[in-house]
């Protein structure tokens, strides 16, 4: 479960951190 919960935090991070280097290109 805590693993999952690490995962998820991590792809979550992921995700908008992905969106926001989009959007300063």
């Amino acid at each position: 479960n805590r693993e999952a919960y690490r995962f998820t935090l991590k792809a979550g991070e992921a995700i908008p951190h992905n969106h926001l280097r989009e959007n300063l290109h």
